[in-house]
């Protein structure tokens, strides 16, 4: 019998899978993913990798340089002020201790990050929540809005102005031009 690897489900609920289910999961999400986007699938390797990321029984995984992944969550606000009925805890706090506790607790900087895309894109941080701020800006900039419009730019070119504005690489951008290139 095989190991099971207790792992989170998206919506925080922990799980236990044996490794060969983990990576069926992932085979079956990358042919998901892959035929919706028009990429290729991950590879035997990538699938490997992500199973040795996922059974890694530490609380911390570490990636070699140059692969790692801003993985972002602002709705985390919810399930610590929102009501219970909306998922949350019903506890009595603000979104910004929210933020800060879910950063302390999953040792992430969202608050960097909003600065960072904030001074790249010359507007405020609190802007970057405004829809209707967002809307007018991403359209502007030509990098795509929540809701596709006809005539606009098509998902793959927003991302490569999105790598572009904010001086960073995005793996979706880098693999798109080395098939361009080849």
């Amino acid at each position: 019998m095989q190991k099971a690897i207790l792992t989170p489900m998206g919506d925080g609920e922990r799980l236990k899978m044996s490794p060969s289910e983990i990576k069926t999961e992932l085979q079956d999400g990358s042919q998901t993913a892959a035929s919706m986007a028009r990429i290729p699938d991950l590879t035997d390797n990538e699938i490997e990798q992500l199973c040795d990321i996922i059974a890694e029984p530490g609380r911390i995984v570490s990636v070699p340089h140059g692969q790692e992944l801003i993985v972002t969550d602002d709705g985390i606000a919810e399930c610590f002020g929102g009501s219970e009925a909306d998922g949350g805890s019903g506890v009595s706090i603000s979104r910004q201790s929210s933020v800060l506790s879910y950063e302390r607790g999953r040792r992430m900087k969202l608050a960097d990050v909003k600065h960072y895309v904030a001074e790249k894109l010359k507007v405020d941080v609190m802007d970057l929540v405004d829809e209707d701020v967002m809307y007018a800006l991403r359209k502007d900039l030509g990098i795509g809005v929540v809701t596709p419009e006809a005539g606009g730019p098509e998902e793959i070119l927003a991302k490569c102005k999105v790598a572009e504005l904010l001086d960073i690489e995005i793996n979706s951008v880098q693999r798109f031009k080395s098939l361009i290139r080849s």
